[in-house]
């Protein structure tokens, strides 16, 4: 399989390739471009997170421990004293980061559940639901997110797929087909969790009315083709 800087390489470069194409059809602005190339940089690691020993494990667990100390600070906001902010800032990053990530540990197993497209809807639509709920993002910039989320953890899976091939032999490994998957028929009660926890994230997520529309009703695909290329000449930008 793909080693941790391939992967974040790759989802770096699919990311990148995403945002360029989506800021090219006017679908989201120049000051957006970061925001969701980072995001899809770092979902391209997320699937790692199954193995104990992943140096996505522990970044994923430093971030969420941070990101949920923020959330809890943010609905106390004001009526907190600074030593107060630090001491519940401190307490809720420690229970994320050893506490629950030592449980996390306990029950999962390298390229089991996180190793999946359902995987990748169900963390897809939870950022979706976040960056709506709790950072007030407008319907179409979370839905934004949910898919860049969604691009960068599926491209992992892809590229996990792609190394289980030797192409020089023509020999296929034991491991192709574990990683991107949609069910695994020795854990399919599991399963089963996660296609109804998936339906409950999209249910309760923002509309996605606007951000689908775009796309069936070729305003998309319209703006794309209209600055794919170049109308006066090529790289006229530096040459004025």
């Amino acid at each position: 399989m793909a080693d941790f800087n391939t992967h974040l390489g790759t989802a770096s470069v699919v990311s990148m390739l995403s945002a360029t194409i989506l800021y090219g059809a006017n679908t989201i602005g120049p000051h957006e471009v970061i925001f969701y190339f980072c995001l899809g940089t770092f979902s391209g690691t997320l699937p790692d997170i199954d193995s104990d020993t992943s140096t996505a494990l522990k970044n994923f667990f430093n971030f969420l421990g941070v990101l949920m100390a923020f959330l809890v600070l943010f609905t106390r906001m004001g009526r907190l004293s600074i030593l107060e902010m630090m001491i519940i800032w401190a307490a809720v990053f420690s229970i994320v980061r050893y506490g629950i990530f030592q449980v996390f540990t306990w029950y999962t197993i390298h390229r089991g559940l996180f190793h999946s497209i359902p995987a990748a809807l169900a963390f897809g639509l939870t950022v979706g639901i976040i960056c709506d709920q709790f950072f007030h993002m407008s319907p179409m910039k979370s839905w934004i997110s949910s898919f860049f989320v969604f691009v960068g953890y599926l491209s992992h899976l892809i590229l996990d797929e792609i190394y289980s091939i030797e192409f020089s032999s023509a020999r296929i490994k034991w491991t192709f087909g574990s990683a991107c998957k949609l069910l695994s028929i020795d854990s399919w009660h599991y399963y089963i969790y996660l296609y109804l926890l998936v339906g409950v994230l999209f249910y309760i997520a923002p509309d996605a009315g606007p951000f689908f529309k775009q796309f069936t009703d070729g305003t998309f695909m319209a703006a794309m083709l209209e600055n794919f290329y170049p109308d006066n000449g090529w790289f006229q930008a530096f040459l004025k």
